[in-house]
C-alpha cells in the first residue's frame, strides 16, 4: 500500500522517485475498515489517484478484463498491486499459529497476558494462532522475547 501511495502523490519512497500518477491496490483480503486504517496508518492526506478493490476475478478469468476497463477509466495508470498473500501461505499461518498456542500454553499464558506483553489486542493473538493474519517483524521478536524461544522454533512447523 505504501508504494501505491507513493506512486499516488508523486512522493519517494526508499530515497527513490516515483512517477506520479493513478495507482490500484487490489486488497483481496481486507475491508474497507481495515483499509482505511492502514491507509491512515500512513498519511492524514491520501490521494485521489489511490483507488481499492477489495474484490476480483481470477487471473485467466476477469482480472486482465477488470484492469484495461479500470485503464480505460484512468489512463493516467501507472501502478497496479495484486496483494495475495496471506491466501497463498495460509497453511503455513496455521502452521506458525498452532506454535504460537503451543509455546503459549508451555508459558502457561493466556491470550490476553499475551497480548498485553506483546503491546497488541488480544483479538490479534487469536487471529494469529487461527492462522488467519501475517506477523511482522516486530511482533515476532516480541513473540519470541515473551514465550522465551528462538525465531527458528516459531517457524519449525511439525506435520
Amino acid at each position: 500500500m505504501q508504494l501505491c501511495l507513493a506512486v499516488a502523490k508523486g512522493e519517494k519512497l526508499l530515497d527513490r522517485e516515483t512517477a506520479n500518477g493513478t495507482a490500484l491496490y487490489f486488497c483481496l483480503e481486507d475491508g474497507d475498515e481495515r483499509i482505511q486504517k492502514r491507509l491512515y496508518e500512513l498519511t492524514d492526506e491520501p490521494s485521489d489517484n489511490l483507488f481499492f478493490s477489495i474484490m476480483a476475478d481470477s487471473i485467466g478469468c476477469g482480472l486482465e478484463e477488470q484492469i484495461t476497463k479500470f485503464k480505460s477509466a484512468h489512463d493516467d495508470l501507472h501502478l497496479v498491486v495484486i496483494d495475495t498473500l496471506q491466501k497463498e501461505y495460509k497453511e503455513q499461518y496455521e502452521k506458525f499459529g498452532l506454535n504460537i498456542v503451543y509455546y503459549r500454553k508451555k508459558k502457561k499464558l493466556t491470550q490476553l497476558q499475551l497480548a498485553e506483553q506483546i503491546g497488541v489486542d488480544r483479538s490479534h493473538i487469536s487471529a494469529i494462532e487461527l492462522g488467519n493474519v501475517g506477523v511482522s517483524f516486530d511482533v515476532i521478536f516480541k513473540l519470541c522475547e515473551v514465550l522465551e524461544v528462538k525465531p527458528k522454533d516459531l517457524f519449525d512447523f511439525r506435520d
